[in-house]
């Protein structure tokens, strides 16, 4: 039985067994696959504390302290259009629509950077490492497929 907590800090504490952990790690085992299940909790050394199987079998305040840390944790804006394309001395330089506004981001080594996974979601990595994401690539309009399609 584990009991899961915020710290004043803003930290997660949790208590496993009769031991606190403290600053504790929550990492999603397969982030694109199942945002709710498989999460894992690390603690200051990431040596694994447990893994939660899913998030709906925990307490209602607790999953949401999960929840809320995955969320800002794995903070991905949505892609919802691709204007334009230009790629210059190695880099691409991409004119995006997303659900958190209008982006222009950097995008460098497009091979390890724009990665389509099962054929369905498309992960987007920029310079900075701002990641962006398409849940569905197949519900993107046509025009913004074709402007991507070459680099994958």
């Amino acid at each position: 039985m584990i009991q899961i907590e915020k710290m004043p800090s803003g930290f997660l504490k949790v208590i496993k067994d009769g031991e606190t952990y403290e600053k504790v790690n929550v990492v999603r085992l397969f982030p694109y696959q199942y945002e709710k299940k498989y999460i894992a909790l690390l603690d200051q050394e990431n040596k694994e504390i447990t893994i939660l199987k899913d998030l709906n079998d925990l307490k209602e305040e607790e999953r949401t302290l999960l929840l809320d840390y995955l969320s800002y944790k794995y903070y991905m804006p949505e892609i919802t259009k691709v204007n334009q394309v230009k790629e210059k001395m190695g880099f691409l330089y991409v004119d995006l629509d997303t659900t958190a506004g209008k982006k222009e981001v950097c995008i460098a080594d497009f091979v390890s950077n724009i990665r389509l996974i099962k054929n369905k979601i498309l992960s987007i990595t920029d310079v900075e490492g701002n990641k962006y994401r398409i849940s569905d690539f197949n519900t993107l309009d046509q025009l913004s497929k074709q402007k991507l399609d070459v680099f994958l």
